[in-house]
């Protein structure tokens, strides 16, 4: 029972990160883009796809953790 809530506690935490990583990426995926509308396309600015990849993967990822948390909170209750 209790490492049950202990494995819950801690999805919802990881979930939650992992939305936060997704917020910081997107939002760091800004800043280059505005440099690459300024310069035109090129190498150097490579960083918003890195940024925007991992934003949208770390997204799923947390949404994906949050609803196992949400799934395994709710069987622990019955």
């Amino acid at each position: 029972m209790i490492v049950k809530r202990i494995i819950s506690i801690g999805l919802w935490i990881v979930g939650g990160l992992m939305l936060l990583v997704a917020l910081v990426s997107g939002g760091a995926s800004i800043l280059p883009l505005l440099e690459r509308a300024e310069h035109g396309p090129g190498l150097f600015f490579a960083d918003v796809e890195f940024f925007g990849f991992m934003a949208l993967m770390a997204a799923k990822l947390g949404a994906a953790i949050l609803f196992v948390a949400k799934k395994f909170s709710a069987s622990e209750k019955k």
